[in-house]
């Protein structure tokens, strides 16, 4: 009786100490890992939530890039990091991609982190330099049938949603186009723009702005229907591959054992700014569908797209090593 009194008693503690710091939170700086170069859609969207979250929270809230081995070391410093919610990480489908192309990952994403919200989702963009003579991506494809070894592709980071639309193209396609990684969209979008590269796939608000400025053209989007931002850029699916749709979600995420009170807690804070104007406007007008879904629609979400992307990598046959 003495012992389970005693569990008892720590379990009420326990409780009530997750409940306090839940209470108080945040009481210091908090900090946004992006596990990518600045530049990106995932940068973009972790810039807008800090600053809006800076203003919530009375706290300031700080975004940390940490690139590299394809959004692994930033991804390992939160998986390292104390429970505490002071330290959060925002990824994309890539963080489950990589566990599945990469080997000796320390961490397993639906065991090893916690999940705030599903921030939303986008549609992607093909886009190449203005100066090849493409108008959209049937000629890209029909030219690159003739002869491959002209064209290259860029990508963000292996297994990226971008990585995988373009691997589904070269399948759907029957052509053979190598791919280059970079260490996040910044990095592959420029040397696009520089000419290095003939084309890349991005999230939609990434590349947006250089599509306005004249420095990439549009040539596809990888959504089942075309965007109203760019109603006259056809879908990949109008462009000679029926059926075609690839589409990037956006998630937060803290370490693994974050007390639930504490998670939801977050959850709320971070659905009221992703409604505000100040973020939903500037997203939604590059295309972001926004959501703020709850912890637990979150880890379903990654369980099911745990099965479809594993699929996908598997008949694409991407191979890292």
């Amino acid at each position: 009786m003495k012992l389970l009194k005693r569990a008892f008693i720590g379990v009420l503690l326990a409780v009530s100490a997750s409940v306090t710091s839940a209470e108080t939170f945040p009481d210091r700086i908090v900090r946004i890992v992006v596990p990518y170069a600045p530049g990106g859609t995932v940068d973009t969207i972790a810039r807008l939530l800090a600053q809006r979250l800076s203003t919530q929270f009375g706290q300031q809230v700080i975004v940390d890039n940490r690139p590299g081995a394809n959004g692994v070391i930033g991804s390992t410093s939160v998986y390292r990091s104390p429970a505490d919610g002071y330290t959060l990480l925002i990824q994309t489908s890539t963080f489950l991609v990589t566990p599945m192309l990469l080997k000796n990952v320390p961490y397993t994403v639906e065991k090893d982190f916690t999940p705030i919200s599903n921030l939303g989702s986008v549609p992607m963009i093909m886009t190449a330099n203005p100066n090849l003579p493409y108008k959209n991506l049937a000629e890209f494809l029909s030219a690159a049938k003739t002869d491959s070894s002209k064209f290259t592709f860029s990508t963000a980071a292996l297994g990226s949603p971008g990585h995988l639309a373009q691997e589904a193209i070269k399948r759907d396609a029957k052509i053979s186009i190598p791919i280059v990684p970079y260490k996040g969209t910044g990095p592959a979008l420029a040397d696009v723009i520089g000419g290095h590269v003939s084309s890349t796939i991005d999230a939609l608000p990434s590349s947006l702005p250089h599509i306005k400025s004249g420095k990439l053209k549009a040539l596809a989007v990888t959504s089942a229907k075309r965007i109203p931002q760019m109603p006259e850029v056809p879908t990949v699916a109008e462009s000679g591959l029926p059926g075609f749709e690839v589409t990037s979600w956006y998630g937060l995420f803290a370490p693994t054992g974050l007390p639930a009170p504490l998670a939801q807690k977050i959850q709320k804070e971070v659905a009221i700014a992703m409604k505000s104007e100040s973020v939903s406007k500037a997203l939604t007008d590059q295309g972001f569908v926004i959501q703020g879904s709850t912890p637990e629609e979150l880890a379903s979400h990654v369980k099911a797209e745990n099965v479809k992307l594993g699929r996908l990598v598997k008949d694409a046959k991407i191979n890292i090593e």
